[in-house]
């Protein structure tokens, strides 16, 4: 299975409020971002079963070279997750081999996704 996703991705781990009593908090700008990219997943994959163990290889290309892919990533993966394109983001179920990789292309931004299922 192949996505694409058009756009910026936010490295949320970076993006999180503390809010007065200290608490870690996603502000709504951020959760609609977020909620884009989980749209543009499920558009291209529609009803599908959750992939338990999943090869995925992921490139990211970004307008310039300080974007921190890991943090990327990690908003994807919850996406992907959100979108039940995979059951889950913890070790059980995404056991790897995982592919991260990235390009600078000034001006542009996108990032496709390759996901083929892993027999464990």
């Amino acid at each position: 299975m192949r996505i694409i996703i058009k756009g910026h991705i936010p490295g949320k781990k970076n993006l999180y409020l503390r809010s007065k009593n200290g608490r870690m908090f996603k502000n709504a700008s951020l959760q609609a971002e977020i909620d884009a990219i989980t749209r543009q997943i499920l558009m291209q994959t529609g009803n599908i079963q959750p992939l338990v163990h999943p090869t995925i290889r992921a490139h990211f290309v970004c307008s310039d070279a300080r974007s921190d892919i890991d943090n990327k990533w990690t908003t994807v993966q919850d996406c992907l997750v959100a979108a039940q394109v995979i059951e889950n983001d913890n070790l059980n179920h995404l056991s790897g081999p995982i592919t991260i990789s990235g390009t600078v292309e000034r001006g542009t931004e996108f990032t496709t996704i390759e996901i083929e299922e892993t027999k464990p």
